[in-house]
């Protein structure tokens, strides 16, 4: 189940990014530059979604989604380990 939502969410991110790249205009080339990226990191990216965190992290601050991304990580504060435990799915 847990393989099933990463494949999901990997499709999801490398469609909605590429989508934002072309909105953009850019290539992939020029894309990845504007990024930070090489290249064949960010190419690889398009093709098969996999990406390392820090590099996706690079995409997400050259979209000016950052802001939304640490609002997205606030979201994860808790009072005590033990309340993240109780709320985990593991």
């Amino acid at each position: 189940m847990l393989a099933h939502k990463l494949e999901k969410f990997l499709i999801k991110s490398k469609k909605v990014i590429r989508n934002e790249r072309l909105a953009l205009g850019l290539t992939q080339k020029e894309f990845a530059g504007f990024c930070g990226l090489k290249y064949a990191t960010y190419k690889q990216f398009e093709q098969n979604g996999k990406i390392s965190f820090q590099n996706f992290l690079m995409i997400i601050i050259g979209l000016n989604k950052d802001i939304a991304f640490n609002q997205f990580l606030d979201g994860f504060e808790f009072n005590t380990e033990k309340q993240r435990v109780k709320n985990s799915n593991f």
